[in-house]
């Protein structure tokens, strides 16, 4: 694409003084993304969820400890 332009591009990943730090940018930059929309979809989570978890957990874990104490 920079031909278009009458421009010549660098190998990023063919030049050994950029193929680690394009690699570093990369991987930063495809991580970014899920750390910026999985709060974001948290914070849709209706609050009954969390309490329905929370009442759940209790439950689990009460059961939990009775049968450790029968068996």
């Amino acid at each position: 694409m920079l031909s278009w332009f009458g421009l010549q591009g660098v190998g990023c990943f063919a030049h050994p003084d950029f193929a680690l730090t394009t690699l570093v940018i990369l991987t930063v930059w495809t991580f970014g993304s899920p750390v910026l929309i999985f709060p974001a979809g948290l914070r849709q989570v209706p609050q009954q969820y969390y309490e329905a978890a929370a009442i759940d957990a209790r439950a689990s874990s009460a059961s939990s400890v009775a049968s450790r104490l029968r068996g």
